[in-house]
């Protein structure tokens, strides 16, 4: 039997408001990929330089590399 995951819980920062702020990175060229996974979004974008990223996001917009910076 198949199981579909769970989504982001209500009130959470819509799947576009998320891109906004990766695309507002000053090293950004483009995404490569999006998946939700474990209660975040994981994203690997592109740099300008060529080289890849990967962002663990929480449904608020907040990276969990550096969650200092969301409070």
């Amino acid at each position: 039997k198949l199981v579909e995951p769970e989504g982001p819980p209500a009130g959470s920062l819509s799947l576009s408001q998320i891109i906004i702020q990766i695309e507002s990175r000053p090293d950004y060229a483009f995404i490569k990929d999006i998946d939700w996974r474990d209660g975040r979004y994981e994203v690997e974008y592109r740099t300008r330089d060529g080289r890849d990223r990967n962002l663990k996001i929480d449904p608020t917009g907040c990276p969990h590399a550096r969650p200092a910076d969301c409070r």
